[in-house]
């Protein structure tokens, strides 16, 4: 890094806000382009936008309209990151390509928040496939006519159901997915049937109040996923017993042995995939002269970061006199 080049930007940013990231060089000479890209924590790049004089400012598709260049020169750039979600949580670069010395980079890392917002503010996690209970609240008594609760999607506020003294209404697209758990206008609560990461989002509830107008606030519902685990061992007669087991989740999840007192040797595994789950593999040995002289249950447990969600899977290894033939392999998978 060069001390020439200076970069600043948001660190932390609410969900839903916008981040802007601002890059200057010194000395234009020589730059021939310059290049934005986020590098994520699976070390994956992706090109955003670049600047050049003979192609001018260019955002990369498909990221039109999710990031602008607020300024663009050959030795001062910037650009906004449009109403960030979870999912642009990143390290932002800039990078001036120089002639003849190359590429000059500094970055900048982003983390998405929920920060205290109107009268009720507050992070909802739940597991795939499960409900999910979004609560709303006046601390003070108003004289309320109508709740509104919205869904937040990118640019626009999307209604999702309304009560007021006239009843319950759940509009059409959530109709069977959203119900109100709680009726009332002081204190209104609605459920989220069976949750997909296409729920994942803020969810802003509106006390419509008079004299007062409106009084918000915002919960965000963030939704796990956990796959297995899957158990497998590898028996030889004359060597060791391999045991592994391998768990996939949203976040990374945490992946023991239930009993350890006959393994040795344990090691961890983790892969990053693109879609934003990890898979934690543990794996460990059991020396042959440690088989055990009866058939032993050995079980593995996954769960999420939360403790919320555990699932678990387990199986015998047979006693010494009855250990199987070299190579022969095993495996189970959690049906949970």
């Amino acid at each position: 890094m060069t001390t020439r080049q200076r970069a600043k930007g948001d660190t932390r940013v609410d969900f839903n806000a916008d981040a802007s990231y601002t890059c200057t060089h010194a000395d234009p000479t020589g730059v021939l382009q310059v290049t934005w890209q986020r590098l994520f924590k699976d070390d994956s790049v992706e090109n955003l936008a670049t600047y050049s004089k003979r192609f001018g400012a260019q955002i990369i598709d498909p990221h039109r309209g999710k990031v602008v260049f607020t300024e663009a020169s050959l030795n001062s750039t910037s650009i906004t990151v449009k109403n960030v979600t979870w999912a642009d949580e990143a390290c932002y670069i800039c990078s001036f390509n120089v002639y003849p010395s190359g590429s000059i980079r500094k970055q900048t890392c982003l983390t998405v928040q929920v920060l205290p917002k109107g009268e009720t503010q507050q992070v909802v996690t739940a597991t795939l496939g499960e409900d999910a209970v979004l609560n709303c609240e006046l601390m003070k008594p108003k004289d309320v006519r109508q709740v509104t609760w919205q869904k937040e999607t990118t640019g626009t506020n999307e209604n999702v159901a309304t009560y007021s003294k006239r009843g319950p209404n759940v509009n059409l697209p959530f109709q069977g997915k959203v119900e109100f758990e709680d009726e009332g206008l002081q204190n209104c609560s609605i459920v989220i049937r069976g949750v997909s990461r296409g729920d994942e989002s803020c969810y802003k509830c509106l006390f419509n109040t008079y004299p007062d107008g409106a009084i918000s606030g915002i919960t965000c519902l963030r939704v796990n996923e956990l796959y297995g685990p899957s158990l497998h061992i590898t028996q030889t007669n004359n060597s060791h017993t391999t045991l592994s087991c391998s768990a996939t989740g949203r976040p990374a999840p945490i992946v023991t042995w239930e009993d350890t007192e006959i393994l040795e040797n344990s090691t961890m595994a983790n892969i990053t995939h693109l879609n934003g789950t990890v898979t934690v593999t543990i794996t460990s040995t059991l020396a042959a002269f440690s088989l055990p002289d009866k058939d032993t249950r050995v079980g593995c447990m996954a769960s999420l970061f939360s403790g919320c969600v555990t699932k678990n899977v387990s199986m015998v290894i047979p006693a010494r006199t009855q250990a199987s033939f070299a190579g022969e392999k095993w495996f189970c998978t959690c049906l949970q």
